[in-house]
């Protein structure tokens, strides 16, 4: 200490300054008094010590970009951290005008998104839609991949904070409906996503899947693979389509019957990842684009010259 300037008696009058913020005491083993660490890490303290103070805290929030905003805050979530400042109620109205709609480009797991589904309470995400009240609507536009975007996870949030209009949820939830049907996009089954549906439509879509897509699955996701071109291999370009059954075979838990129908559809698209697989090897082999075998030696190529030679050549 004293090569750094200070004395016994100036630091432990230091110490006794940030005790209950960074630093506590606690009895050792031998009885003696000894300074700890009050939290884990020093960034712990410093959340917790801002937000202790709440002049301190409102220009801290003021000084604040939206980045820091989301990845530094926690206005009410369920699953606070230590490292998080806490924002009291009384100061969410300072927060939620600046805490932006993510934009179309933002998956699902965007610190945007992330903060709004995670770290927020119904309170806060009620303030937050008042203040983005226009951006409401178009949030219920979003693509298939349901789970990849960030839209969905965010309605269905807001929805169980009581802070989504009618009229928005039951577009999502079309959205949803349709792609089920007509993509074959698992998401419906996410119980993050379930909150956004009334019984009575979750009931309808359940009957629409057995009615309408279980019948003719196969061709439906035979279909579905050849119109996709990717350079994904055959066994990613069916993952999908697994997802999709094991996400009926979990919503129909105890229908024997749809059990064994998805068995069988599991059956059908291992055979046609593996049929499809060896169809473009037998392709690529016809055609003489397919790789020549490791080590293998040849009379042809072994007879090959290089053009330059004729060139050397005089030729």
């Amino acid at each position: 200490m004293v090569a750094l300037g200070a004395t016994v008696a100036e630091t432990t009058r230091a110490f006794t300054a940030i005790e209950g913020t960074f630093l506590s005491t606690a009895v050792g083993a031998d009885g003696n008094t000894v300074w700890r660490f009050h939290h884990p890490t020093i960034r712990e303290g410093f959340a917790a010590s801002v937000a202790r103070d709440i002049s301190t805290l409102s220009v801290y929030l003021e000084g604040m970009t939206t980045d820091e905003l989301v990845s530094g805050l926690d206005c009410g979530g369920p699953n606070q951290r230590g490292t998080l400042v806490q924002v009291p109620p009384t100061m969410y109205s300072l927060v939620a005008p600046r805490v932006p709609v993510p934009d179309g480009r933002e998956l699902s797991g965007s610190p945007r998104a992330w903060f709004l589904r995670t770290r927020c309470s119904d309170e806060f995400l009620r303030l937050w839609a008042e203040a983005h009240a226009d951006a409401l609507a178009g949030m219920a536009d979003f693509g298939m991949m349901v789970e990849a975007v960030w839209q969905p996870g965010v309605l269905s949030r807001l929805q169980q904070a009581g802070a989504l209009p009618e009229n928005v949820r039951r577009e999502a939830v079309e959205r949803i409906v349709e792609y089920s049907i007509d993509g074959l996009d698992p998401a419906w089954a996410n119980s993050d996503l379930k909150g956004l549906f009334v019984p009575e439509e979750y009931a309808d879509l359940i009957r629409r899947i057995e009615e309408e897509v279980l019948p003719n699955l196969e061709d439906r996701i035979d279909e579905h693979v050849s119109s996709i071109i990717s350079s994904m291999t055959k066994e990613e370009l069916y993952q999908t389509p697994r997802d999709y059954v094991e996400a009926i075979r979990q919503a129909f838990d105890g229908r024997h019957d749809i059990f064994m129908r998805c068995n069988d559809i599991d059956q059908h698209i291992s055979e046609r990842a593996y049929s499809d697989e060896e169809e473009d090897e037998s392709w690529a082999q016809s055609s003489g684009l397919a790789a020549p075998a490791r080590g293998s030696t040849s009379t042809e190529a072994g007879s090959l010259r290089d053009p330059f030679e004729d060139v050397a050549a005089g030729h």
